[in-house]
């Protein structure tokens, strides 16, 4: 089941990649694409500190228990780099850094990995 959703979301990925270049070669207006761009940069960058909180939590419930269960070493795998995503957060929330593209992509790309692997563990577990 996951490698559809998965297909899916890379799927989603290029075609919000394919928008977002369409628009730049549309529009004529520098000022109009750098406010749209901060502004999604900063929606993604609020998504991505919002799913890390989970993943946290899921990292010092694992590094402080007593068990050394199979699932933990895959879990903590999963959340180091989902917490590798909050450097382009960050950078996205900053005034200066937040209208670059690489950015915006790293934040997209943070985003799907971090609620896809939430959706996994609370929803299909």
């Amino acid at each position: 089941m996951s490698i559809p959703i998965l297909f899916l979301t890379l799927i989603c990925f290029i075609a919000f990649v394919l928008i977002i270049t369409k628009i730049n070669k549309r529009l004529k207006s520098k000022e109009v694409i750098l406010t749209k761009l901060r502004y999604v940069n900063g929606v993604l960058s609020f998504l991505s500190f919002a799913g890390n909180f989970y993943f946290w939590y899921l990292s010092f419930i694992i590094l402080t228990s007593k068990s050394n269960s199979g699932y933990g070493i895959y879990i903590l795998l999963t959340s180091g780099i989902a917490t590798l995503f909050i450097i382009p957060a960050i950078l996205g929330l900053q005034y200066g850094t937040n209208k670059n593209l690489v950015i915006l992509i790293l934040n997209l790309a943070g985003v799907l990995w971090i609620y896809y692997w939430l959706i996994q563990l609370l929803v299909f577990h």
